[in-house]
């Protein structure tokens, strides 16, 4: 049988909910999926998410006041929202049976508070007998001739009749990814690529005894801000 094959570079959340959200009715059993992933694992950063219990949507269902909370784009995310918002999300999760809570700041959770429920979960909503995933597999290089995408891989090109690029930004969990491809592979599959502007949190810190600290999880603390010597914010948790 003839089928297509589709390439999901980067096996993070979004690659694997993609590959979970294909309309296989419409496929008919026409295609294959390979998922490339870097690491040697799978939804790594999806994994420590949330203090590892995986934060993986809000509770806001007002598109409009969804997209106030990015610094740009409005227009074009409320578009997105309209076809799969915070809300789909929740259900989508729920229809897999995966009992979820809402804590005090509208953060969503696992009941479990464990990030493993969600990658579980994810991994198993994937077409298995069409799908292969590829730890420690690095795209360097995407081209596109007469129709078909090359990828450019461990010393090997392989073919694909789709590609979607699923990298995420430039920041792993480990830090700032030095050799950061993304965005490089976008614009060789004919992407334009805009300045990009940090969206999760757009906070610059300065001091750099503060930015050291990055990725620790503490329970029961409180937090102060202060601004001219004014406390302007605290909150606990």
């Amino acid at each position: 049988m003839n089928y297509k094959k589709l390439a999901i570079i980067g096996g993070g959340a979004a690659g694997f909910f993609c590959a979970a959200n294909l309309p296989l009715e419409k496929i008919n059993n026409k295609l294959r999926i390979t998922i490339f992933e870097q690491h040697k694992e799978p939804m790594i950063k999806l994994s420590a998410s949330g203090g590892a219990r995986c934060n993986l949507t809000n509770n806001i269902q007002d598109i409009n006041d969804l997209v106030k909370y990015y610094p740009r784009g409005e227009k074009f995310l409320y578009s997105v929202f309209n076809q799969f918002s915070a809300m789909d999300t929740i259900n989508w999760f729920e229809e897999k049976n995966v009992k979820l809570y809402t804590d005090e700041c509208g953060c969503v959770f696992p009941n479990s508070d464990n990030s493993e429920t969600i990658t579980n979960t994810l991994l198993k909503q994937i077409p298995k007998n069409i799908t292969e995933i590829r730890p420690g597999a690095r795209i360097d290089k995407v081209q596109h001739e007469n129709g078909q995408f090359i990828l450019f891989t461990n010393n090997r090109q392989l073919e694909f009749d789709f590609v979607l690029i699923c990298t995420g930004g430039t920041y792993s969990i480990k830090g700032p990814i030095e050799d950061f491809k993304g965005y490089e592979l976008a614009i060789q599959a004919g992407h334009t690529i805009v300045t990009a502007k940090p969206a999760l949190s757009s906070m610059k810190i300065a001091d750099k005894n503060i930015a050291d600290l990055a990725g620790i999880t503490i329970n029961d603390i409180t937090v102060v801000a202060y601004f001219n010597n004014k406390k302007i914010a605290e909150h606990s948790g």
